[in-house]
């Protein structure tokens, strides 16, 4: 796997990151097109966000998890905190 992640970042250094799961079909851009991003931004979080495009390919379980796992092993390797959240 040698996708690039690039998180949101917070307006402070952060050691959090929240990995965003999007509903099948629904692109991980949809967080952001929906105000969840701004929401958070606007409560100062110290929390850095990953919408994650998980489904992009469709309905393939094995690429979302893949993608989870690359995902997870990055902010593992660089924050205090990883924190997993989904839309269904």
């Amino acid at each position: 796997m040698t996708e690039t992640l690039s998180p949101l970042r917070a307006h402070t250094e952060a050691s959090v990151l929240a990995i965003l799961l999007p509903g099948i079909g629904m692109p991980a851009s949809e967080f952001a097109d929906q105000g969840f991003v701004d929401a958070v931004r606007a409560r100062d979080q110290s929390v850095d966000l990953l919408p994650l495009d998980a489904w992009r390919d469709g309905y393939d379980v094995p690429c979302a998890q893949q993608r989870l796992q690359h995902a997870l092993g990055w902010a593992r390797s660089r924050y205090a905190q990883v924190w997993l959240g989904g839309i269904s």
